[in-house]
């Protein structure tokens, strides 16, 4: 027989383990709030990947199954906000066995480390990836300086 002890596990895999157990007895982890689930944990939704080249921030976020109609994105200074909401897709008459994937609102707001010129923010949804293109303002751009000797003019 296989047994497993909480007291041999580390403390995250013991949580891990509670977590699972509860899950099992009432059938689904419940649905996904603004700024967190039910019990009031943190949720990160959408998984975020944000990166830079010379002129733009670019950020993208994992959604699958949602329509541009699910989804809203916003800008307020330096932060960039997600939101949505995902439905419960079983059909009418049918009877949920287990459900994993979350559903409900969602929020995710992010502070860019700069500034965006934010009237030239755009984004698109391809294959369940929103992928939003931050242009850098001018006074965020890299700008290459030139270097005099003494005495030069020019």
């Amino acid at each position: 027989m296989l047994t497993r002890s909480f007291f041999s596990a580390s403390p995250v895999g013991a949580l891990a383990e509670m977590d699972r157990l509860f899950d099992s007895m009432v059938g689904a982890r419940a649905p996904f709030w603004v700024g967190g689930n039910a019990a009031g944990a943190r949720i990160n939704f959408p998984a975020l990947n944000v990166y830079e080249d010379e002129t733009n921030v670019y950020a993208e976020a994992e959604l699958p199954g949602l329509k541009l109609e699910d989804l809203d994105v916003s800008m307020t200074g330096s932060e960039l906000t997600i939101r949505g909401k995902r439905q419960n897709n079983v059909p009418e008459g049918a009877t949920s066995l287990r459900r994993e994937r979350l559903t409900g609102e969602f929020e995710r707001a992010i502070e860019l480390p700069l500034d965006i010129d934010v009237a030239n923010v755009s984004a698109s949804l391809t294959n369940g990836v929103l992928l939003i293109t931050l242009p850098k303002a001018k006074t965020a751009q890299p700008r290459k300086i030139q270097i005099r000797g003494a005495g030069q003019i020019s």
